[in-house]
């Protein structure tokens, strides 16, 4: 599928990773209705559901002229060298989607927890459109190594068209998604809905920092993301230290959102000094915009 998405063929690398759950479902599907389901079951069919975008993928790579990238692609031994620094990255991020429900399990116990975890799920469901995105970038971006000019033009309109997206769903999300969580979940998940507003920050910041994170990675500047990703994990218990004496879910909740602020400060810091000024220019306005969402939110909840 990443052959195919570095081709542009978008539909066919979507309609490949689609097939995974559609597979998935229909293998949960089918034990649902014979009473079979269990939590062995889950996990033996989630394993099997990888086989539908490998076998899709390759249908979609030999039945084109794109069947023969495959010989030019480098051996998996350097792949697996080159991608050591993205394998890392990968695994401090999904720290960070941990760090903060921990923490705020530990000081406001299993209901605390649950409220938090409910509205960080929310939430993060919102980010499909920035993960796409994001997805495209890495694929896309490794094409202008060598024409910088191409590669600052392209990144410009990349970030005001996921700004703007990453604007309209912080509204929509603001406004909209207190009138959905009592209905769908339950009356005692009332104190949810203050959460998943003040992860709002959160969401937005996290439209621009993706379109970095993977430009960073397709242009081969991993290791820089690694290191600010890192930066942003080790401010969140910081960040959540000082927020503790309010014991608000609401204040924990902006805390995510000022750790990944801090994340896109250090990335941009991070790149060579000689192309830093031009992305700042570029991502001054998302950050400033992300800034004062969490004054915003800070003054309101506090």
């Amino acid at each position: 599928d990443w052959v195919l998405m570095v081709r542009e063929r978008y539909a066919s690398a979507a309609w490949s990773n689609a097939s995974r759950w559609f597979l998935y479902a229909l293998l949960i599907a089918g034990a649902v209705l014979t009473n079979s389901l269990g939590l062995t079951l889950v996990v033996i069919f989630f394993a099997l559901s990888w086989l539908a975008p490998i076998s899709t993928s390759w249908f979609y790579m030999n039945r084109s002229n794109d069947s023969g990238v495959l010989e030019q692609l480098p051996t998996s031994q350097a792949l697996l060298r080159s991608g050591l620094s993205v394998m890392g990255a990968t695994l401090v991020a999904q720290l960070f989607q941990s760090v903060d429900l921990l923490w705020v399990g530990g000081y406001l116990g299993g209901k605390g927890a649950g409220q938090y975890a409910l509205a960080v799920t929310v939430v993060t469901a919102g980010l499909v459109f920035a993960n796409a995105i994001g997805q495209i970038a890495l694929s896309k971006y490794g094409k202008f190594q060598d024409d910088p000019a191409t590669a600052y033009e392209t990144l410009r309109k990349d970030t005001l068209l996921i700004s703007a997206l990453g604007s309209a769903l912080t509204v929509g999300g603001y406004f909209v998604l207190p009138y959905l969580i009592v209905p769908v979940f339950g009356e005692e998940f009332l104190e949810t809905v203050s959460v998943v507003q003040g992860l709002m920050p959160y969401l937005f910041m996290y439209h621009p920092y993706a379109l970095l994170f993977n430009f960073y990675h397709a242009i081969g500047w991993q290791k820089h993301t690694l290191i600010a990703l890192s930066l942003g994990v080790l401010s969140l218990p910081i960040l959540l230290m000082f927020a503790s004496p309010y014991e608000s879910l609401w204040v924990y909740s902006l805390c995510k959102g000022a750790a990944l602020s801090v994340a896109l400060l250090f990335l941009l810091l991070g790149a060579p000094l000689k192309y830093r000024r031009k992305i700042a220019e570029i991502f001054s306005l998302p950050a400033l915009i992300g800034v004062g969402l969490l004054l915003v939110f800070l003054r309101l909840g506090v």
